[in-house]
């Protein structure tokens, strides 16, 4: 049978799970801060203040590539967010977009934190299935 999904691979589900998770714990949260960054920060250099020898890595030009590269990756997530279906997008938004605690989250949706774990696992593979083309999480077992 000819299928256009990769079907000689199985989807290590736990691995992918743990990838996309370990994303938004740890590098999404810098991300955002990066997109973030003051245009205060970005002063005009001077020419008394280019650098004669070594290049520090500290200059506006480098400050604006990662604003501009973070902004980017933040417009690609919210970008492969609107693929996950609507429940367990909601529960990714209040735990990782948010940073709500599973309380809060209980209270919000009247799920419980079981529950609400089944959803968000479930969004951690919706997630890395429409982020492919920009970074691919999934890791497969053969």
């Amino acid at each position: 049978m000819l299928s256009i999904l990769e079907q000689e691979k199985e989807l290590d589900v736990k691995q992918t799970q743990k990838n996309v998770k370990e994303f938004f714990e740890k590098e999404l949260p810098i991300i955002m801060i990066r997109a973030h960054t003051s245009y205060i920060d970005l002063d005009s250099p001077l020419i008394d203040d280019m650098s004669k020898a070594k290049h520090n890595d500290n200059t506006t030009d480098t400050k604006l590539t990662v604003y501009m590269q973070s902004r980017i990756w933040l417009s690609e997530i919210l970008e492969a967010m609107q693929a996950v279906p609507e429940r367990p997008r909601a529960f990714l938004q209040y735990r990782h977009l948010q940073r709500l605690k599973w309380l809060e989250i209980e209270d919000i949706t009247g799920y419980s934190s079981r529950s609400g774990l089944h959803f968000l696992n479930q969004g951690y593979i919706s997630f890395a299935n429409a982020f492919v083309y920009t970074y691919d999480f999934r890791a497969w077992l053969n």
